[in-house]
């Protein structure tokens, strides 16, 4: 497989992982030169071709769209979702980083928003404060168990929360 993926362009650790089940690779490498970063979303985007796995691009959308990549992950300070949505091709992959539960409500709302202006489109979100375990290929934890549970209480196009987020988002202002 590694000399699979290299020999159409690829790059073999991303072609390995993603033959393996892997979903989803996070290009990170904040010190290359756009056309170096390029060179290599590029490998590994095409050493994924053909199975499920999709690379994002840190902090990166010139380069993400320039390589053909699933998407980008834009840091929390970066520049807002929206101006990435507005450019980007059908089906383009956008994440964000949040630090904090405020963060993540707010990233919720915008979220929704998003979902209600397509009206054909309804979604649920829970939202709790907990442990998120990732072991393997599985995300587990206090955080993934409770927020899942919640999100199946939610109704299509509400955003419920644990009593832990509430106590913790009425103590901030804002």
């Amino acid at each position: 497989l590694r000399r699979a993926a290299h020999r159409r362009g690829g790059h073999p650790a991303a072609g390995q992982p993603a033959v393996e089940g892997v979903h989803l690779i996070q290009i990170r490498e904040r010190d290359l030169d756009g056309g170096r970063l390029t060179r290599l979303v590029t490998a590994c985007v095409n050493a994924v071709r053909g199975t499920r796995a999709r690379v994002l691009v840190n902090n990166r959308f010139d380069v993400a769209v320039a390589a053909g990549a699933h998407g980008v992950h834009l840091r929390a300070d970066s520049f807002p979702a929206s101006r990435v949505r507005a450019c980007a091709p059908p089906g383009f992959l956008i994440g964000r980083s949040v630090h904090s539960v405020s963060d993540a409500v707010h990233a919720a709302l915008k979220i929704q928003e998003a979902c209600h202006a397509a009206t054909d489109f309804q979604l649920r979100i829970g939202i709790h404060l907990g442990e998120v375990v990732f072991e393997n290929e599985d995300i587990f934890g206090d955080g993934v168990n409770i927020a899942s549970r919640i999100q199946t209480m939610a109704q299509p196009g509400c955003i419920y929360v644990s009593e832990t987020v509430q106590q913790n988002i009425s103590n901030n202002p804002g």
